[in-house]
């Protein structure tokens, strides 16, 4: 069963919640770890791969947006099929919603913003979760800690 990782972002929405995506996805590269980073939508997949580009200009975070039928080059895929992805351990699930799949991955990354939307999201997400009986951490991330 997936372990399932909640990043609580306090003074944090839109663009910084972007950046801070960012720096996850690269600190968990730096750890040898492949993601699949899964968005809402293709303009919102184009917007994280120019992103990972040019969050910080000392930054190289490999990666490409993921195509059904085709092989993995980098270890971090982004896509917004919901109803396939590739074969990776870590979901970083952006969408609001659990995806269908989400049992394939042996964890899973939940960003939250600091709205009051997204937080009731969160917690209906992390309800279900945790009646499923996954092992559920919870990260609280200030705005001084996002650099």
């Amino acid at each position: 069963m997936p372990q399932v990782d909640f990043y609580l972002l306090y003074g944090c929405v839109g663009a910084a919640r972007n950046r801070f995506i960012c720096r996850l996805l690269e600190k968990v590269w730096h750890q040898g770890q492949q993601v699949y980073l899964l968005t809402h939508s293709e303009t919102e997949t184009r917007q994280f791969d120019n992103l990972l580009w040019t969050f910080r200009l000392d930054s190289f975070v490999p990666h490409e947006v993921w195509q059904p039928d085709t092989s993995l080059t980098s270890p971090i895929q982004i896509g917004h099929h919901a109803q396939q992805c590739p074969n990776l351990p870590i979901l970083l699930n952006m969408t609001g919603n659990i995806p269908s799949f989400f049992k394939q991955f042996e964890r899973i990354l939940e960003v939250v913003e600091d709205s009051e939307n997204a937080r009731r999201a969160a917690r209906n997400r992390y309800r279900l979760y945790r009646d499923a009986g996954h092992n559920l951490l919870t990260h609280e991330i200030q705005q001084g800690q996002m650099r």
